[in-house]
């Protein structure tokens, strides 16, 4: 697959507060890649740079083999969608889509064919004659992204596209842009801080932290394999703590403060006697139960157990006072009551080697 988007150490600095670190960031053709982070973490600046919104301070730009560093965005060939809409109060839903043809001087009747085919294609060919004020939001947000798609750009960007929504059209939304990207095989960069939204969009995610790349990966990369405590924290829940490399193989043995051991995925990044920090995932802990045998075993004090629908967050204070969380799926089976002694396993492969600090 063809290189679609790249770029080379760019950087944006205002003064002296750096906007975006250096940043190499390379996007194949037909990929969906969203870039992910917290406020301030450098990811709507570097969409704004690659749109050609905002100069940058070094670094180089390429979109299709071209180098776009200098050229004003209208040369660009990217479509915008943002989470405002932009949509033309005055206008028809019909003369929204048309609009971006007729800059391009098309002709009528092409214009009219390409404008009826992206309203079949979100599902809404009765709305041409609308204004978008009679439309809901999430049809607002397909016509945007229709205005987009009807002209056939490089790569389309999307700036928080979602963040409008109430939470079941937001879903909603997700689902119909996934496949409007599959069924047209289109290119999309997205920019969102929603966790749930990348991981259950993207082909790939770069996470960004503090203007710079923290890991870029495929959802379940980043998700089971972060590469630090921040990827961990940011990209769902986790249990965390600080051990010591006791010895490396196969496994890798890890000694926690208390004495106890710990066994995890093999890691040859770290050498013994080492301070780092160990991850599991909530729902890769397990509540043992007689006669089941795990490779790291933990016996701890039933804080609470908190019904979520499918599935029960369980938390357990272990006897060294750490707090550990796990997620069982509801199964109607009765737990134990709080301040029970319980016992919580995991295998060695569902926990990672986190190097130390944040």
């Amino acid at each position: 697959m063809s290189e679609k988007l790249r770029t080379e150490q760019v950087t944006k600095r205002y003064n002296d507060v750096a906007a975006l670190q250096p940043t190499t960031l390379s996007m194949r053709d037909g990929e969906f890649l969203t870039l992910l982070g917290p406020s301030g973490s450098g990811k709507t600046t570097l969409l704004s740079l690659i749109a050609g919104l905002t100069e940058p301070t070094g670094g180089d730009i390429w979109i299709d083999g071209r180098r776009v560093t200098d050229e004003p965005s209208a040369k660009r060939g990217l479509g915008m969608v943002f989470q405002n809409y932009a949509l033309f109060p005055h206008l028809s839903i019909y003369e929204n889509i048309a609009f971006p043809l007729r800059m391009r001087r098309m002709g009528a009747a092409e214009i009219d064919a390409a404008v009826r085919r992206v309203l079949d294609l979100i599902h809404l060919p009765h709305v041409a004659e609308r204004l978008p004020r009679e439309l809901s939001g999430g049809q607002q947000q397909r016509i945007a992204l229709a205005r987009c798609i009807v002209y056939e750009p490089s790569i389309i960007l999307m700036d928080e596209p979602l963040g409008a929504l109430d939470k079941n059209l937001r879903e909603h939304m997700q689902t119909e842009i996934k496949r409007l990207h599959v069924e047209l095989g289109i290119t999309i960069l997205y920019v969102t801080h929603d966790q749930e939204e990348a991981l259950s969009m993207s082909d790939r995610i770069c996470l960004m932290n503090n203007a710079r790349v923290e890991q870029i990966g495929t959802p379940a990369e980043l998700y089971f394999k972060p590469a630090s405590v921040f990827a961990a924290g940011f990209l769902g829940e986790s249990n965390i703590a600080p051990a010591k490399v006791l010895s490396t193989g196969t496994e890798t043995l890890l000694g926690s403060a208390d004495g106890s051991t710990i066994k995890v995925a093999a890691d040859a990044g770290h050498r013994t006697d080492a301070e780092v920090n160990w991850m599991v995932r909530p729902e890769r802990l397990k509540l043992i139960r007689d006669g089941e045998a795990h490779e790291n075993i933990r016996r701890g004090q039933l804080l609470d157990a908190v019904f979520v629908g499918g599935f029960t967050k369980i938390n357990v204070r272990l006897d060294d006072g750490t707090t550990l969380l796990a997620k069982e799926l509801t199964s109607g089976q009765p737990l134990p009551e709080r301040g029970q002694s319980v016992t919580l396993g995991w295998s060695a492969a569902d926990a990672i080697v986190l190097p130390p600090g944040a």
